[in-house]
């Protein structure tokens, strides 16, 4: 079987890729700190089409504290401009110590048993990152690891050693044998004043932010990289992702906690249109796109515009208060563009790739996911 490395596995996206990739890869997931809980599907229960139940099998169990760093994992501002899918390095910042974990119960595409390994690693740590790399010689690479300070992380330095980190580990991946990498870049490197939807070859690439010029500076150089080298590079441009286990403050939570704690929501006006995509179908096109040859930029998203006005309105349905939403009450940040979507032909014509979630269908199980999370928060 194939080995995936996986950069930042507790993050918000890495759960769910990590789960993903369990169907078809020998998984290393790595992270700064923190433990990945049951690979169990999260909302009500459901397993994606052909999944069997999977029970992870700690054998050397942490402390409830550790647990519970992936409620803290996505902490992003609530801006619809945010980045949906960087790693928040701040909330991963214990050390950790897993041994391999086997998934039982839950099967590969082979109907091999699935084996997931984690390992604790820095990698803005040169030499660590090294000897990762030299110890597991994955052959595919999913890396998702990126600074994601709230309130800092669009003009934060960081995002400079990330790149170098970034390379160091694309370096050490091609020395050491690895064929395939897959990384996530962000909807904020394209030209947001430009019409129409995000183009992968068509849309100017022009960031406003530090975020997205690092952003965009690693992409350029690691295409030319992996062509130099002969490593098949996609870079996956995401937009926005919801979910269970999204950041409290972020808009779908913020919302729906809110409403059912019988509290007014204060809203924009919601006239901005974004492109939202599931968590989970997002880490399925993820893994759809590391098992392909498909290189390059690549969107990850629905391909439909959404106000966000419309996203509030289900979310108050869902919960069943839509006489607190409060719109209007909350300004629109004068850089947000007023429509932000992406073009998906690459991803549903040449990696033939569809969501499985519908968005009033995800919308639904976020709210349900809220409730009984609030539920067993007020039972202790």
């Amino acid at each position: 079987m194939t080995r995936l490395l996986i950069t930042g596995a507790t993050g918000f996206l890495g759960v769910p890729c990590v789960r993903a990739a369990s169907e078809h890869f020998e998984v290393h997931a790595v992270a700064r700190g923190g433990g990945l809980p049951s690979l169990q599907p999260e909302g009500l229960g459901q397993h994606s089409p052909g999944q069997r139940p999977g029970v992870v099998e700690q054998m050397n169990p942490q402390p409830e504290g550790l647990r519970q760093t992936l409620s803290q994992a996505f902490s992003l501002e609530e801006k619809s401009l945010c980045e949906p899918g960087a790693l928040p390095q701040a909330a991963l910042s214990q050390p950790f110590g897993l041994k391999p974990v086997r998934v039982t119960g839950s099967h590969s595409a082979s109907g091999s048993p699935c084996r997931i390994h984690f390992h604790p690693c820095d990698l803005l740590n040169t030499s660590e990152t090294t000897r990762l790399i030299e110890d597991i010689r994955p052959t595919h690479l999913l890396h998702l690891a990126w600074v994601a300070t709230p309130g800092v992380y669009w003009t934060s330095p960081e995002n400079h050693r990330w790149v170098d980190a970034s390379k160091r580990l694309l370096l050490a991946f091609a020395r050491c044998g690895g064929a395939r990498a897959v990384i996530t870049g962000t909807c904020a490197e394209y030209d947001w004043s430009a019409a129409g939807a995000c183009r992968e070859f068509h849309t100017p690439t022009r960031p406003h932010t530090t975020y997205g010029r690092c952003k965009l500076e690693l992409a350029k150089w690691a295409l030319t990289f992996g062509r130099q080298r002969g490593v098949r590079i996609a870079w996956a441009r995401m937009f926005w992702m919801y979910g269970p286990r999204e950041h409290p403050a972020r808009l779908v939570p913020s919302v729906a906690r809110a409403l059912l704690a019988g509290l007014p929501a204060a809203c924009s006006a919601g006239t901005q249109q974004r492109d939202f995509l599931h968590v989970d179908d997002a880490a399925d096109a993820l893994i759809a796109l590391a098992k392909s040859e498909l290189v390059g930029p690549v969107n990850i998203g629905s391909g439909m515009p959404v106000a966000v006005r419309s996203v509030i309105e289900q979310v108050a349905n869902a919960c069943g208060r839509p006489e607190l939403v409060r719109p209007g009450e909350r300004a629109i940040l004068a850089t947000e563009p007023p429509t932000l979507v992406a073009d998906v032909e690459r991803l549903h014509n040449e990696l033939n790739w569809r969501p499985r979630f519908d968005l009033a269908s995800g919308l639904r199980e976020c709210v349900e996911w809220w409730r009984q999370t609030e539920e067993k928060r007020k039972c202790g």
